[in-house]
């Protein structure tokens, strides 16, 4: 210890890690039930970070060319090609997405709707932010490094305090950006 200093830990170091702690059982490592709970529980928390109506996570399926959505709001299992709609051209661009009106964009497709339909005016999403979830690739893989993208975190239909419907803004695409590293 050096003369003339004290040093104080405000806070105790974490124990040492044992081997008998039990790791949680709903979410065993490695396993594609822990894979799924992990991904329902960002559809079910995300879109609070930008105060969206709706959140959906779509895995890119490489081997069969299409894009699974998994969500906590709907039961609905839903599949499209990974290259349409606006969810597919941020997949295939591996870029972030930011669409005012879906009405007016071309590449919409209506299975990309995570809205519940509820009779009311707001059945349909207004406004879409897509972040791509993309990892480094491995040597060797199809392909020679760069980044490989595992699918996408959707989010429709930003709600500004008074409820009203506003667009997504850059802000609200790096807070997603970082949410999906």
């Amino acid at each position: 210890m050096s003369r003339g200093k004290k040093v104080v830990q405000a806070n105790p170091p974490f124990p040492p890690f044992s081997p008998t702690v039990q790791a949680n059982p709903l979410f065993p490592p490695f396993s594609p039930t822990g894979s799924q709970s992990m991904i329902l529980t960002i559809t079910m928390h995300a879109h609070q970070l930008v105060q969206s109506d709706q959140c959906a996570v779509y895995l890119h399926e490489e081997g069969k060319g299409t894009l699974w959505s998994v969500t906590a709001s709907t039961a609905k299992d839903v599949r499209i090609p990974s290259d349409k709609g606006i969810v597919g051209a941020s997949v295939q661009g591996k870029c972030i997405i930011m669409v005012e009106d879906v009405t007016l964009d071309d590449r919409y497709l209506e299975a990309e709707n995570l809205i519940v339909a509820t009779g009311g005016i707001d059945d349909k999403p207004k406004t879409m932010l897509v972040v791509p979830l993309l990892v480094p690739r491995e040597e060797g893989l199809q392909g020679k490094g760069g980044e490989r993208c595992l699918g996408s975190i959707v989010m429709q239909n930003k709600r500004e305090f008074d409820g009203e419907i506003s667009a997504f803004n850059e802000e609200d695409a790096e807070v997603m950006e970082t949410f999906a590293k």
